[in-house]
């Protein structure tokens, strides 16, 4: 009797044995499925500046390199615009006093001007030179030549002066002088404007002997740009 309990014993104890060695398997076969964490797809991150993409992950996974960035420069930054023509004297400063040289107290000669080019297009310049105080116009010079960058000083008073080529001048003022005659308000502070004009064609259409005031009107219509010089003067005689 006591063998046969003996024996009933050792059986219970391996079959106990039997059932833990089996549940190990299982959890063993279970934990095989954990080397399938590599496989979630990987994109790489795309480029800052069109560099190229990142590295896609490893193993398995359906793996996509990032795109390069699509980086597109700014738009450049539009060119200035043409310098606005500017005229200047070397002996007229903007604002200031005629000197008495170029006056009726003096010998009432024409200032030496200098201007910068005028746009594309220009064909020819005209300057007129007006009493701004009374809207007298004293003197009308033009079909200067396209290539002139200035006037001397003392231009002829001729219709045709030699020393600026190709130019023409209107009568003055008083009516019988060609070319300029300068400020003479007689003791009166008046402002005095000097008038550069860019012209579209190399002869102005002025038909004969055109009076100052038409050079004027025509400049302005065929005029591409302007530029003024203005100064003050109580010159008298």
């Amino acid at each position: 009797m006591r063998s046969r309990t003996l024996a009933l014993a050792l059986a219970g104890i391996l079959a106990i044995s039997a059932s833990a060695c089996d549940g190990g398997d299982s959890n063993n076969t279970g934990g095989n499925g954990g080397s399938g964490g590599q496989t979630t797809a990987s994109t790489g991150g795309s480029g800052g500046t069109g560099g190229s993409g990142g590295t896609g992950g490893s193993t398995g996974g359906a793996t996509t390199g990032g795109s390069g960035g699509a980086s597109t420069g700014g738009g450049g930054t539009g060119g200035s615009t043409a310098a606005e023509m500017v005229l200047t004297s070397p002996v007229i400063e903007e604002g200031a006093t005629y000197p008495p040289e170029y006056t009726c107290a003096g010998k009432n000669i024409s200032p030496e001007l200098t201007w910068t080019p005028g746009p594309a297009g220009t064909m020819s310049y005209a300057v007129v030179f007006t009493d701004k105080s009374n809207g007298l116009i004293h003197s009308a010079i033009w079909d200067i030549s396209k290539d002139s960058l200035g006037l001397p000083t003392n231009v002829e008073k001729t219709q045709n002066p030699a020393n600026v080529p190709g130019a023409k001048q209107a009568k003055a003022y008083d009516g019988q002088t060609f070319g300029y005659l300068g400020p003479c308000p007689g003791g009166n502070l008046h402002t005095y404007e000097m008038k550069l004009y860019a012209i579209d064609t190399a002869m102005l259409p002025v038909i004969g002997v055109p009076a100052k005031e038409s050079v004027a009107d025509v400049a302005m219509e065929h005029a591409l740009a302007t530029a003024t010089l203005t100064a003050t003067s109580n010159a008298k005689p």
